[in-house]
């Protein structure tokens, strides 16, 4: 998980775990513009990254059930 983002949900600060990710996530067109491969797999690692943080928070569960 990006290092900001895992650090506030180990704190329990998931509102603003998940805004960390949020904001790589739209980060990514200026970051990744010259290289189409490095986009793909930077979208890759944040899809893995958000994984983590639903099973670290326990949101997975809620958004199962819901």
């Amino acid at each position: 998980m990006c290092s900001l983002s895992k650090i506030f949900a180990s704190l329990g600060d998931k509102l603003t775990a998940l805004g960390y990710l949020n904001l790589a996530t739209q980060n990514i067109y200026q970051a990744m513009a010259v290289c189409e491969n490095g986009m793909i797999m930077y979208k890759t690692k944040l899809s893995l990254d958000f994984a983590d943080y639903y099973l670290l928070t326990g949101e997975l569960q809620k958004r199962l059930t819901d």
